[in-house]
């Protein structure tokens, strides 16, 4: 590829697509991502510059293999993306794949099934085209930027400039394998929206498979397929119909299937010092240690505490957290070793703020309980507790009263909200979702615009 045309092509991109839609989330979303990250005082900005170069340096060869060519392009960067893409290809798919992963995909243990995956990566001509687009963009995206909230060049500089390397890392990516359909998981990081914005302008069409629960902050569904896990991921991105840019062409004929859970939720147990009895304790970056430690304190005598930290979760505060698991003599699930319904099957029950796991601990039996001071500000974000999928408890001071409560009494979800939530949820083809989409895919690769034919899949086209 030469150095203009795959300059030109990014800077074609840029025009209907400004960096603050390639990095939709810390670009749409500026308030509620930004109160994700706490302060680094005088080093953040450099902390970013240091980020970038990582990405740089990490997903640069002198000598990269290209990827193999075929029908289908998996891209993921991420373990909870990786989690639903997973089954699909191994679970015997009749068309020719490749399966990419971003450069700093941290490769969970339990996926080595999948032992053909390549790593997304540009030779050190595309380098070069990186750094000619990034030092031509950078100005105008640092204007943009102090306009939009100067916190975002401090905490959010490096994700932004970040589209720049997957701009040009996606042109040759496509060129290589030349596939009929990507597959993505994800629909609002620039990693995954450069790749949609190419794949429009090259015709190549698209399908998404969300990787969790979705809110109205999403992004507008630009995918020609949508494999959603429930009704509510429709419902919810009808209400996402206006949030794009207005300068993108929108996708013509998309389509959409109600297909349930993709996720693998195996019963095997990792800690069997915990077998059916634990308490699991789901942890994000905006947790404090004091409010984890208030609710230890009302766990105490309810049984074994198993600390569960988010994928993505790395850096000082998972080693705060390994401390804190450590002096407090908890267990701690470790997601890349762990998968998430190997740990779920050792408790009875779950405690988190806003997260998935809740609804598949309810989806297994256990019961969730929706803590609202771990929620980061944002009450019920995924409506589990309106839909009556778990229990809530406004403050950890209450915790330990509603544990003596649903100890004594039980607790059952609402089938109704499950099946809102998981479309094959107590259906007869749960637990077959992966086969079934395998199925669409082949339809849509065959030409039939994605027919469900005699499955119990729902179809919409918005």
């Amino acid at each position: 590829m030469g150095l203009m045309s795959s300059v030109l092509e990014s800077f074609a991109v840029l025009k209907q697509n400004s960096e603050t839609w390639l990095e939709f989330s810390a670009g749409q979303n500026t308030e509620t991502n930004l109160a994700r990250f706490t302060s680094g005082g005088h080093f953040e900005f450099p902390l970013q510059v240091l980020r970038l170069a990582k990405l740089w340096i990490v997903g640069t060869r002198l000598r990269r293999v290209d990827a193999s060519s075929g029908e289908v392009l998996f891209f993921c960067s991420t373990q909870n993306q990786f989690s639903v893409l997973e089954p699909l290809v191994t679970s015997d798919p009749e068309y020719s794949y490749t399966f990419v992963v971003s450069p700093t995909f941290r490769a969970p243990k339990i996926g080595a099934t999948l032992l053909d995956r390549k790593k997304a990566t540009v030779n050190l001509w595309g380098f070069f085209q990186v750094l000619v687009l990034t030092c031509i963009r950078v100005p105008v995206l640092l204007f943009a930027l102090f306009n939009k909230n100067p916190l975002l060049v401090r905490r959010r500089f490096m994700s932004f400039c970040a589209s720049y390397y997957w701009l040009v890392c996606h042109q040759k990516l496509l060129e290589e394998v030349r596939p009929k359909l990507v597959v993505l998981a994800n629909d609002h990081n620039p990693e995954c929206r450069t790749l949609i914005e190419l794949c429009k302008r090259r015709s190549i069409e698209t399908a998404y498979v969300p990787h969790a629960t979705v809110s109205t902050r999403f992004h507008a569904l630009e995918f020609n397929h949508s494999f959603l896990d429930g009704q509510n991921a429709l419902d919810i991105y009808k209400l996402c119909e206006q949030r794009r840019c207005v300068d993108s062409p929108r996708v013509k004929n998309r389509r959409c299937y109600i297909v349930g859970g993709l996720r693998r939720l195996q019963s095997a147990v990792a800690n069997p010092e915990a077998v059916g009895d634990a308490l699991g304790l789901a942890v994000k970056g905006t947790d404090e240690i004091g409010v984890l430690s208030a609710v230890l304190h009302q766990l105490d005598g309810f049984g074994q505490v198993i600390l569960r930290p988010h994928p993505n979760l790395s850096g000082k505060y998972l080693t705060r957290l390994a401390r804190f698991a450590a002096n407090e003599g908890l267990l701690m699930s470790d997601p890349s070793t762990e998968n998430a319904g190997a740990f779920l099957g050792g408790l009875k029950y779950l405690i988190s703020g806003n997260s998935t796991l809740l609804l598949e601990a309810a989806s297994l039996g256990k019961v969730p309980i929706y803590l609202n001071d771990m929620s980061g500000g944002v009450d019920d974000y995924y409506g589990f507790v309106r839909r009556g999928v778990c229990l809530s408890c406004r403050e950890v001071g209450d915790l330990r009263a509603l544990l003596v409560l649903v100890s004594k009494s039980g607790y059952e979800p609402s089938r109704t909200g499950l099946r809102y939530f998981i479309g094959s949820f107590g259906e007869f083809f749960e637990g077959k979702e992966p086969s079934m989409v395998n199925n669409l895919i082949l339809n849509i690769l065959n030409e039939d615009r994605g027919s469900v034919g005699r499955s119990p899949i729902v179809m919409f086209d918005l």
